[in-house]
């Protein structure tokens, strides 16, 4: 389960990109009508500092974002989440950072003791002894089977289950089973260019295909963020609805912009 940075009692949700809830952080400053979110973005200091994140950050990545529906709301980067904080006043941003500095060290903290996960230790060592492993090989089918980037992230009730894993792989042989189903990767010819699709389903390749003329796979944020590099606006008919002209020109000027500066960039390339 994912930390949630928590103001006043109020849990700050974030999206599938990692952005921030501005509408929650709103909530949490006590809902005034004078720090509501879209005064914020409004505001020509707001826009410079998402265009100054855009030109020096991640390309792809779209640094606040509004959504409609039941999860609907407008979801922000960290840097501009410390900004709104700061905006409403520096009692409240002090207790944003501080709750961000919480969260990051909850998050870094070890889940379970040196002691706890001797146990796990001992069972790695049967597997590579029994199966001529490296270490590093035979951590790394822990790693895929439960999600986590080491030993340490796993949560203490996980523990057992990765012991009998482990002990499973060593004794039952069910590392090789799966080694033997893991499908093959299509050889090419050198010259060729191509592209493939790998699936995987907990931590294992159950398959591989070549990937299909003018197919791509991206997300809606990013699909956004490349169609305004040429000049299109990709936005949903219910969103455009709830614009007032100000917005819809302001948003018109950013996609002119936008392109302006990538077709700079392509030409030089």
């Amino acid at each position: 389960m994912t930390n949630q940075i928590i103001i006043s009692d109020i849990a700050i949700h974030q999206d599938e990109e990692g952005r921030y809830s501005v509408n929650d952080l709103h909530k949490a400053s006590g809902s005034e009508r004078r720090h509501e979110p879209s005064l914020w973005l409004n505001l020509q200091q707001t826009k410079e500092l998402i265009e100054e994140i855009l030109n020096t950050g991640n390309p792809v990545f779209i640094p606040a974002v509004t959504r409609r529906g039941r999860a609907g709301g407008t979801y922000v980067c960290k840097e501009l989440v410390y900004s709104y904080a700061m905006w409403i006043s520096a009692v409240f941003a002090l207790k944003v950072i501080r709750a961000y500095d919480a969260m990051v060290t909850t998050t870094l903290a070890p889940k379970t003791t040196v002691d706890e996960r001797t146990p796990l230790r001992d069972a790695v060592n049967l597997l590579v002894s029994k199966r001529a492993l490296p270490y590093d090989e035979a951590y790394t089918f822990v790693h895929q089977r439960f999600g986590v980037r080491s030993i340490e992230d796993l949560e203490p009730e996980t523990l057992p289950a990765a012991i009998e894993y482990v002990h499973r792989l060593a004794l039952e042989g069910e590392l090789l089973v799966r080694q033997q189903t893991t499908p093959v990767i299509p050889a090419f010819p050198v010259e060729a260019n191509f592209e493939y699709l790998t699936t995987v389903r907990a931590g294992q390749i159950i398959d591989i295909r070549l990937g299909r003329q003018n197919e791509i796979f991206i997300s809606l944020e990013s699909y956004q963020e490349l169609s305004m590099r040429g000049g299109y606006i990709a936005i949903h008919h219910d969103e455009l609805r709830t614009m007032t002209s100000p917005e819809i020109v302001e948003i018109c000027n950013k996609a002119a912009k936008m392109q302006e500066k990538w077709g700079r960039i392509y030409a030089s390339s």
